[in-house]
Order: structure tokens, then C-alpha cells, then sequence
């Protein structure tokens, strides 16, 4: 009997008809929602006494997109400048602790710990590695546009609870405490204000601008006053920046002068507002503060920023590391850091390579503003970078995602410049 083997077929490998862009998109989203995500998670692992562990279900859910992304269609995702930013820093705190043993308290610490605020994948180091697998400026900005419904709606929900409960769990100096006000709303709100704000300059559509007001009331009632400022801040370079790329100037500057309108009447119309609120039996203590002439006090940043420059004075060459701060500081505040990105980096890294890291910094900043000719990578820049701004008096740059995300962003531009530049460089064959 004569044997007949049916010719080889070729075996291709599988692919999806989803591409690699759209679970990007997908795990981008979910990052920077994570909040809501945990919100969900964490009650559904408090029935079974588990809710340390929800980050686990949270970080599945965020980068559950990633497992399929071999199957999918598209250009392959290039991440490699991540590792090596996340190489380096696991690098740096492993030589701190082995410098400064000392320091293994707050490496555990059991809020601030290393694992857990810096190196867990739904934390702000990774904010970096987003802006990297989508590394499209229009995309991010329609991606951020989604993440602000997200948290508008979820702080809505925040928002109405509270009014109704009468108070904020926040954490403050000396740990949790109930407050009539929350520090993390305000914030929470910040980046969405701003996106809303940036769509409803850009698209004129009521919506957006409802929307920001909607946020920016919040923050008004119930968050911080530090968050306003950053948002006055965002809206008029955004403000310089149309006017100088309008081409129908005549618009900007009738826009102009009603804003100086509105800001010289800006006092009768927040005692309007205030009015309205107290009637309404809710207290809003931004509105208060500004009314009372106290919305610069330092609400004891000056202690920390005092200590913080003794142990700079009195620190070598090579700074105290990575958590040295928190090391002396903790000892009088629950947090631990300087509430200033320059003390903290100089606290850490010396005076020399602090100094030469925050000169670094701001060169980058500074250039990418004046040399970037790209709306959309400005655009998404200049949001990130207001966001980051919260470093100049409040948080850590360890746990602000919009951070890493801005240094993500500086790094895709000056890529792409190499790139576009290489490309006309090209000889061209006739």
C-alpha cells in the first residue's frame, strides 16, 4: 500500500482585526481612570477583608490590552527608552538603601513604601511608558478628552456624597482626618478642568465649557485653592497662545478686554457666589479664603521649607538619596517630602547633580515651549505641564503622573524631530 502525504500547508499565526493602536488606546485610558477602577476593585475585595490587594485586579485590568497586543495588527510598540528609565531608578534605590540602611522604614512605610507608591504598575512612574506605546500627540489629546468624562463623572459622585455626608476623609500632617474640604478633589479635578477647557477654546462647543465650569466649581466648593491657580495659569497661556496664532486677531481682542472685566469685578462676583452657596447651606473654603485675604497663606509649608534648607546647608556632596527627605521631615509630618520639587531634588541629589538636574529640567521646558512648531505635541505638553506644576507647592514628583507624562512627551517631540530631520536628509535618487 502506497503512502500519500498531503502537501505542507503554511501555518501563519493568528492576528486579530483589532490593532495595536486601539489597545493602547485602551490601556492608556484605564491608566490614568485608575482611580475609578480602584474605587470599584477595592470594594469588591473588601467582602472578602482583601481590599490591600485590589491593586492586583486594578493593574490586570489596566494592562489586560498588553496580553493581546502580539495579536494584533499594527507597527510594533517601542518601549525600550522605558525600561531603561525604570532600570535606572530601581538602580538609584538600591544603592540608597545600601548607602542608607537607615532608610528601610520609609522604603517599607505603609502608605509612601517604594513598591507600593512607585514601582506598583498602576503608579505614576508608568504615566511614562503610556505616552511612549501611543506616541501620537492627536491621540493622547482624544484619549484625555475620555479619561475627563471619566472623572468628571466619578467626582461628580464624590462631590454629591460628600455634600450629603458633610465631610472629607483627608489626609493631613498628622494622618486621616475628617475636613470640610478634600486636597485630593481639588487635584482630581484639575486635569479634566483643563482638557475641557483646552477642547472648548479649540472647538467652541457649549458642552466642554459646561463641563469645565462643572469641575472648576468643585474645586471651588470643596478642593484645594492651589489647583485654581494652576488652571488660571493653563487658560491664559492658552489664551496668549491663540492670540498670537489667530489670524482673526480682532476676536482675541474683544475676548481680552472682557476678561479684565470680569477680573476686576472678580471680587463682587465671588461674594455673588458666596452668597449664593452660603443660602444653599454649603461652605466652599477657597471662596472664604479669598474673600478673607488669606488664599496666599503657606498653611505651614514655611516650617518644611525651613527644615528642608537646614538639612540642604548641612547634607555632602552627594545629597541624602533617594528618600532622605522623608527620613528627617517624617519624623514631623505624615508625608515626609518638601512640598517642592527643587527642594526635593536638591535634597536628594546634592547641590552639584541637584542642581545640574534642575537646570536640566528647565532647559527642556524652555525649549520645547519656544522651539516645538507642533500644536498638538504643545498642546498636550503644555497640559501635562501645568499639571506638574502642583510640584512647586504640594506632592512629590514620584507620585504625579502627568510628570513622567510631560518628560514622555519632551522625549517623543525631540524623537520625531531626529526623525523628520534624518528623513530630509535622505538623498533623493532620480
Amino acid at each position: 500500500m502506497e503512502l500519500q502525504l498531503e502537501p505542507k500547508q503554511n501555518v501563519t499565526a493568528v492576528k486579530f482585526t483589532i490593532s495595536k493602536q486601539i489597545l493602547a488606546n485602551m490601556c492608556f485610558i484605564m491608566f490614568f481612570a485608575s482611580d475609578t477602577i480602584s474605587f470599584c476593585t477595592t470594594r469588591l475585595f473588601r467582602f472578602y477583608g482583601l481590599e490591600d490587594s485590589a491593586w492586583i485586579l486594578t493593574s490586570i485590568v489596566i494592562y489586560f490590552p498588553l496580553l493581546l497586543m502580539p495579536f494584533a495588527i499594527g507597527e510594533r510598540r517601542r518601549t525600550r527608552d522605558f525600561f531603561i528609565l525604570w532600570v535606572t531608578v530601581l538602580l538609584a534605590f538600591i544603592v540608597t538603601i545600601m548607602v542608607h540602611p537607615e532608610y528601610e522604614t520609609w522604603f517599607k512605610h505603609p502608605l509612601y513604601g517604594v513598591f507600593d507608591y512607585i514601582f506598583r504598575p498602576d503608579r505614576a512612574l508608568y504615566a511614562y511608558f503610556m505616552v511612549r506605546i501611543i506616541n501620537d500627540p492627536k491621540q493622547i489629546l482624544l484619549n484625555l478628552k475620555f479619561v475627563s468624562y471619566i472623572f468628571a463623572i466619578y467626582g461628580l459622585y464624590k462631590f454629591t456624597n460628600a455634600m450629603q455626608v458633610g465631610s472629607w476623609l483627608t489626609l493631613t500632617a498628622n494622618g486621616y482626618e475628617e475636613l470640610s474640604y478634600s486636597m485630593s478633589l481639588g487635584y482630581d479635578m484639575m486635569l479634566p478642568s483643563m482638557v475641557f477647557l483646552y477642547y472648548a477654546m479649540r472647538d467652541k462647543k457649549p458642552l466642554h465649557w459646561a463641563l469645565s465650569i462643572m469641575c472648576i466649581s468643585m474645586i471651588l466648593v470643596a478642593g484645594s485653592r492651589a489647583p485654581l491657580l494652576w488652571i488660571i495659569v493653563f487658560f491664559t497661556v492658552m489664551l496668549i497662545k491663540g492670540f498670537i496664532t489667530s489670524k482673526v486677531k480682532v476676536i482675541w481682542g474683544l475676548t481680552v478686554p472682557v476678561f479684565l472685566l470680569i477680573y476686576l469685578k472678580l471680587e463682587d462676583l465671588i461674594g455673588f457666589l458666596v452668597l449664593f452657596l452660603q443660602d444653599r447651606g454649603i461652605s466652599a473654603r477657597s471662596i472664604d479664603m479669598l474673600l478673607s485675604g488669606s488664599i496666599s497663606d503657606d498653611n505651614g509649608r514655611a516650617v518644611i521649607y525651613d527644615m528642608s534648607i537646614e538639612m540642604i546647608k548641612n547634607m555632602g556632596f552627594f545629597g541624602y538619596g533617594l528618600y532622605g527627605d522623608r527620613y528627617v521631615i517624617g519624623n514631623y509630618y505624615f508625608w515626609g517630602y518638601p512640598h517642592n520639587i527643587f527642594l526635593e531634588i536638591l535634597i536628594t541629589f546634592g547641590v552639584v547633580c541637584g542642581g545640574f538636574l534642575i537646570v536640566f529640567l528647565l532647559f527642556h521646558i524652555v525649549r520645547t515651549l519656544i522651539k516645538c512648531k507642533d500644536d498638538d505635541w504643545l498642546d498636550l505638553f503644555l497640559i501635562f505641564l501645568v499639571c506638574s506644576l502642583k510640584l512647586l507647592l504640594s506632592d512629590s514628583y514620584w507620585y504625579i503622573p502627568e510628570f513622567w507624562a510631560a518628560i514622555a512627551v519632551v522625549y517623543s517631540w525631540n524623537r520625531q524631530q531626529k526623525i523628520n530631520k534624518s528623513e530630509r536628509m535622505k538623498p533623493i535618487n532620480v
